[in-house]
């Protein structure tokens, strides 16, 4: 369980961001390794002393995802309910119909960030 919610918040974090020009593959790859670490801590476990190093890396990749995840969603909050967006964002994935449609939407939110 813990696996499927780390890969689909990687994959629609991933596929938001896409749209505003970031590497989708990079994205993913570093909220999945961002949540493995935040399970990692919140279940009790140690962090080894190599992982240590590159937190601080990871943590500012994370904090600019954030951020431009926060302005995607607070510009569309008057255009789409969450999980209309949501489910948008998952077709978007599969279908470049859906992705072409989303990227309408999106379109404004390019200039802002």
């Amino acid at each position: 369980e813990r696996q499927e919610l780390a890969r689909k918040l990687s994959q629609r974090v991933a596929g938001a961001l896409g749209f505003l020009g970031y590497d989708s593959l990079k994205v993913y790859n570093l909220i999945k390794k961002a949540y493995d670490v935040r399970s990692v801590f919140v279940h009790g476990s140690k962090i080894e002393k190599d992982e240590r190093k590159n937190l601080v890396k990871l943590e500012k990749e994370v904090m600019d995802y954030a951020r431009a995840s926060l302005i995607i969603f607070l510009r569309l909050q008057d255009v789409l309910e969450k999980n209309d967006f949501l489910s948008k964002l998952d077709n978007s994935l599969l279908d470049e119909n859906a992705k072409k449609k989303l990227n309408d939407v999106l379109k404004e939110i390019y200039q802002v960030i």
